[in-house]
């Protein structure tokens, strides 16, 4: 008897540097485009009392407190593993049925040592032996 493969899933992705805006966080869950997105890359969130603040609690919401980079699952059959926070990078898995896909997102401060910074997120992915990566991030550099 033939295996019926499995549907595949799509995912919607969004990437954005917030500049630590509240209202530019506020407006995040009204975005509208062709299709709501379902997990978000986002860069200099929002940050109050040392949490990034002004996000759904509906939301699945990876980050540091004091962080520069975060990771947030809007859509609630996505299940996630964190894997990774730091102040700048946030790596986690993310499952849905037999799919997954690990998704990472990173800040790099104009005056941080590119170099440096990159060679970091590759300890990080190569320590968390990451195969399938969707990386989003603000390095704050025209070249590397």
């Amino acid at each position: 008897m033939p295996s019926t493969p499995l549907p595949n899933v799509v995912w919607g992705f969004f990437q954005f540097n917030y500049g630590r805006s509240n209202v530019a966080t506020k407006e995040l869950p009204h975005l509208k485009s062709d299709s709501v997105p379902d997990i978000y890359l986002i860069q200099e969130p929002y940050v109050g009392k040392d949490k990034a603040i002004g996000l759904p609690i509906s939301w699945k919401i990876l980050a540091k407190e004091d962080g520069r980079a975060l990771v947030a699952i809007r859509n609630k059959n996505i299940n996630v593993i964190t894997r990774h926070i730091s102040r700048d990078i946030v790596v986690a898995d993310l499952l849905s049925g037999t799919n997954q896909i690990t998704v990472a997102s990173i800040y790099i401060s104009p005056s941080r040592n590119k170099s440096h910074a990159i060679f970091e997120l590759e300890e990080v992915l190569k320590k968390l032996e990451v195969k399938n990566l969707i990386l989003g991030g603000d390095i704050n550099s025209l070249l590397l």
